[in-house]
């Protein structure tokens, strides 16, 4: 293995607080085997899921539909019709 990967693995180990050899190892690693990927460009890669903002005016309407068959199924009552409780 490399110096330079044991190097850097040393330095994440120590960069957490640790001095774990085992630690040291895996990270020498996984620094030796990083596969660098391409890098993309957030924007034109996310552009094609652009969409408008949502709104609310249907649900407003829907509350305003159930409150009205609430209303309609359930008669009024007063204090008066059910009793005054002293």
């Amino acid at each position: 293995m490399p110096a330079a990967d044991v190097l850097a693995g040393v330095d994440a180990v120590l960069s957490v607080g640790s001095t774990a050899p085992e630690l040291v190892a895996i990270e020498a690693r996984r620094i030796r085997d990083a596969d660098l990927a391409a890098v993309v460009p957030i924007t034109a890669a996310l552009s094609r899921y652009d969409r408008p903002a949502p709104t609310l005016v249907g649900y407003d309407q829907l509350l305003a539909v159930g409150e009205a068959a609430d209303n309609a199924q359930r008669p009024s009552a007063t204090v008066t019709q059910i009793g005054a409780r002293p």
